[in-house]
């Protein structure tokens, strides 16, 4: 009989995380392309790519993901899916990382783990983002989770792509190694008593180190170099470390009151799960919720003071929040009864009257002409009233625990709606991607409208698409560069010189008068950022639930000499005046 459940319950499992997979892949793979990369994005992707359009230096902490891009560039060539695809992989993968702890944290909450990973708005962004943030989050989970497992070779390879993806490791590896310190250090027994718990046995032998070790060296080594053409990245590891000492000395404008205020509004539910759960430790003395809440505390106490933060730096404290979500979200299950009649009635209401009463908070909040604010009011508070005595009557008039039981039952459709809305948009693929904090420098915009238009340009001169000769005056971009990168002929000057006429020149968004007379231009909106720093706290509200803020763009104009259009007559000067 047993064996039959094993193999029932091994059976689910499949299936589950089959049907799990299918949802990471659609939510990370879902029009990849879209938006065109950012600075960030694409000033990586042209190293990757050996672009000599790319700008001089490298970006800080970059080398591992540009060795791991290097290797998919050469194979399957050079565009926004493919410079995405390596992080959104690894961020599909990241929902079997908790298998690897099913005896720490058991099965039942091994799975809504999964869930949560696959959810997490944190998660997703980065798996869409041109980063090694989710590559090292991903290496980091697997390694520690193949070294409870004393698999020691595959968790030298997980710690190497660990090393490699980014430099976020050495915070997360700091918080949770002081952490687990503190937590199982301590001689004295008491914070565990009656718990059960005790810290995994982990015993490392000589041949167990040098395996790790060897195929740490060989992942570092063949990866990070890409296969010995491009020795640098063997040094990944230390750049990565030194970026992040460096870091210490730079600063950033992104407020760190800001990065925390982003677990109310990107994760209410979660936090308040975790939090819950956490508490519970000074009065179970639950050694494993001790070690997670000091995670969670020193992973946000080093984003905090890190003054190059991002919002790379939230994504190793949601690992030990998401565990302690979990947990609390299984207790909850496991106080509930079976629903009877009262409590699908119960979850029915919840579901019908909370929407229906933020709706008319809404319409309160951002009044449409002829709506009377009052009868909104009335509504708003009707409908939560009668949900309130409703709630009251089913306890009354049947178990209390059912009444319980179709409440949280409600409030689980809720909070499953509202997280895969909010990962959906944290995947860009809402109506306003720029309104996410995880696209805080913005997004580019219009760069394929102004590709697409010199390419028109090229063929109608040249019988070529991307044979015309482009100049960028006295303006650099990374996102710029990266959308002419299949144009054959792409140079940038401070000014132009005597005698040269060339066929499009971008400029800033600005007039050029020694342009003007030779060149039509158009203007095109190269970045689009939201205006963070001006945000009143009055407009969450309409964020939550529009995801509409203040915001600004940053434009080129592409200039295009008059003879170029068709049937235009050949107008352009000998010469044109120098552009100091």
């Amino acid at each position: 009989m047993d064996q039959e459940m094993k193999k029932l319950f091994s059976t689910k499992m499949t299936l589950g995380y089959s049907l799990l997979l299918l949802l990471a892949v659609i939510l990370r793979f879902n029009q990849l392309s879209n938006p065109m990369l950012g600075e960030r994005e694409a000033a990586i992707a042209l190293q990757a790519a050996g672009s000599q359009t790319g700008l001089s230096g490298e970006l800080p902490g970059t080398s591992g993901i540009t060795a791991l891009l290097g290797l998919v560039f050469f194979v399957l060539g050079k565009n926004e899916f493919t410079a995405r695809l390596l992080p959104a992989i690894f961020g599909s993968l990241l929902i079997f990382a908790p298998l690897l702890f099913r005896k720490e944290l058991g099965d039942k909450t091994v799975i809504l783990l999964s869930i949560l990973f696959m959810f997490d708005p944190g998660f997703v962004a980065f798996s869409r983002h041109v980063d090694g943030a989710i590559i090292t989050v991903c290496g980091f989970l697997f390694a520690v989770g193949f070294v409870l497992h004393r698999r020691y070779g595959f968790a030298g390879i997980a710690a190497g792509f660990a090393l490699l993806g980014s430099s976020v490791l050495w915070p997360g590896v700091l918080a949770s190694g002081l952490a687990f310190w503190l937590t199982y250090s301590i001689k004295n027994s008491r914070a565990s008593s009656g718990s059960g718990e005790t810290v995994p046995p982990v015993a490392f032998e000589k041949n167990d180190l040098i395996n790790a070790g060897l195929a740490l060296i060989l992942t570092v080594g063949l990866v990070g170099s890409l296969f010995f053409t491009r020795l640098i990245g063997i040094a990944a590891p230390i750049l990565n470390l030194t970026a992040y000492f460096a870091g210490w000395l730079t600063s950033t404008e992104i407020s760190p009151f800001l990065i925390l205020f982003s677990f109310i509004l990107y994760q209410p539910f979660i936090l308040i799960a975790g939090l819950v759960e956490g508490l519970r430790t000074v009065r179970s003395g639950d050694r494993m919720n001790a070690f997670l809440m000091r995670w969670f505390y020193l992973a946000v106490l080093l984003m905090l003071i890190y003054p190059s933060r991002g919002m790379d730096s939230i994504l190793f404290a949601y690992i030990p929040l998401l565990v302690l979500a979990a947990r609390c979200i299984l207790r909850i299950i496991e106080s509930l009864e079976q629903p009877d009649i009262p409590a699908w009635g119960q979850m029915v209401l919840v579901i019908l009257l909370v929407p229906f009463s933020w709706m008319n908070i809404l319409a309160i909040q951002f009044p449409i002409d002829g709506e009377e604010e009052p009868l909104r009011l009335l509504a708003s508070a009707g409908a939560l009233g009668l949900l309130i005595v409703a709630s009251f009557l089913i306890r009354m008039g049947w178990p209390p625990r059912q009444g319980k039981t179709g409440l949280w039952m409600g409030l689980a459709v809720l909070i499953a709606i509202f997280t895969f809305s909010t990962a959906w948009r944290s995947a860009g693929l809402g109506k306003h991607p720029e309104a996410e904090l995880w696209n805080y420098d913005g997004i580019t915009d219009q760069m394929d409208l102004l590709q697409k238009t010199a390419g028109d340009l090229s063929e109608w001169n040249v019988s070529s698409r991307e044979g015309i000769n482009i100049v960028l005056l006295n303006y650099s971009s990374h996102a710029l560069e990266w959308s002419l990168k299949d144009f054959t002929s792409v140079s940038k000057d401070s000014s132009l010189p005597n005698l040269s006429n060339p066929a499009i020149v971008i400029t800033a968004d600005e007039d050029v008068p020694s342009l003007a007379q030779a060149y039509r231009g158009q203007d095109f909106v190269l970045n689009r950022k939201t205006s963070w720093p001006l945000i009143m706290p009055e407009e969450w509200i309409k964020w939550y639930a529009f995801r509409e803020l203040p915001q600004e763009t940053h434009q080129v104009i592409l200039w295009a000499r008059t003879d170029l259009f068709p049937g235009a007559a050949k107008t352009a000067p000998a010469t044109i005046t120098p552009i100091q």
